[in-house]
């Protein structure tokens, strides 16, 4: 029987309030508004539309000035589609729509930094370039370690003032890590069937 598991993708999408159509002022209003039944009509560019699909992970990375690191996580949808330039230089751009769980305000409260994914997780630019770029699988293992411990201290903590995410989508970020964890096994299983052990 041969193995149809598609592993999830991590992709990492840049962020710099400075210069994005997206400003600061616009993250703090979603992040009062993001709640378990908040339709959001989210969208990024993706460099690599060509190697994304829909269910992929996301983790948004402030760059540029102040307090850069991980602001934003979640999920991409749909697929991707070419659309206007946002920074209206007329370049082909391709986006994805996106479903965050989780908001995290840097400038407020204590969040990944720049300065530990570049410690921890070597070899890929964190500091800006393109966004939309596929982490690769071992660093996204790694990350997605780095933001379970993170986001559970935070609850842990108590911390919820600057930080949304749902109790839903925290059963979310749950159930993803299970389905996840549920690839491999099949995967795995499907590698010993195959090497007859």
């Amino acid at each position: 029987m041969k193995n149809t598991t598609i592993m999830k993708k991590t992709i990492i999408l840049m962020w710099n309030p400075a210069i994005s159509s997206y400003k600061m002022d616009a993250f703090e209003d979603d992040l009062d508004y993001l709640t378990d039944d908040w339709e959001t009509d989210y969208n990024w560019s993706i460099h690599e539309h060509d190697k994304v699909e829909e269910g992929d992970r996301f983790y948004m990375v402030r760059c540029g000035q102040g307090n850069t690191g991980i602001v934003m996580s979640g999920t991409l949808v749909g697929e991707p589609y070419c659309d206007e330039d946002w920074a209206g230089r007329g370049r082909k751009i391709y986006y994805m729509d996106m479903e965050p769980d989780y908001m995290v305000h840097s400038d407020k409260i204590a969040h990944i930094t720049t300065e530990q994914l570049l410690c921890e997780l070597p070899g890929f630019d964190w500091t800006g370039g393109h966004a939309g770029r596929v982490l690769p699988a071992p660093l996204a293992e790694k990350l997605e370690v780095m933001w379970n411990e993170y986001t559970k201290k935070l609850h842990e903590e108590g911390c919820i003032d600057n930080v949304r995410a749902g109790y839903k989508n925290w059963g979310n970020h749950y159930r993803r890590m299970i389905e996840r964890l549920e690839e491999e096994i099949e995967d795995t299983k499907q590698i010993i069937k195959r090497r007859g052990y």
